[in-house]
């Protein structure tokens, strides 16, 4: 059975077994830059070139709702949302308006977009 020397922490590290190195994989104590040597090697390899045994791990695409339905507001449900905007706030502008009057109104856009 193979056995490999592993760089890690800056020293060398082993004998491993290639079933130690994937389950040190798993878990995530090396890396595909993870340097290894075993007999027969004349210089240290980045466990990457080792083949298909420790390439990253796919990650499974997401779906985030059905893609033929529009996105909808959580408080509304309008189909008509914008990312990043607040909107214009008509209880601000109302209070505003009782406040300072007419120009209050202009209470109603603060924050309409978000920073």
């Amino acid at each position: 059975m193979d056995n490999f020397y592993l760089y890690l922490n800056e020293q060398q590290e082993g004998l491993f077994t290639l079933q130690q190195l994937k389950q040190m994989w798993t878990v995530g104590r090396v890396t595909a830059k993870t340097l290894y040597w075993q007999e027969g090697l004349t210089e240290w390899l980045p466990l990457s070139t080792m083949g298909d045994a420790f390439e990253p791990p796919r990650r499974p695409a997401i779906t985030l709702g059905n893609p033929d339905e529009p996105v909808r507001c959580p408080k509304c449900e309008s189909s008509q949302v914008t990312a990043n905007k607040k909107g214009f706030d008509l209880k601000g502008a109302i209070i505003g308006d009782l406040l300072i009057g007419p120009l209050g109104l202009l209470r109603g856009f603060r924050g309409a977009t978000k920073s």
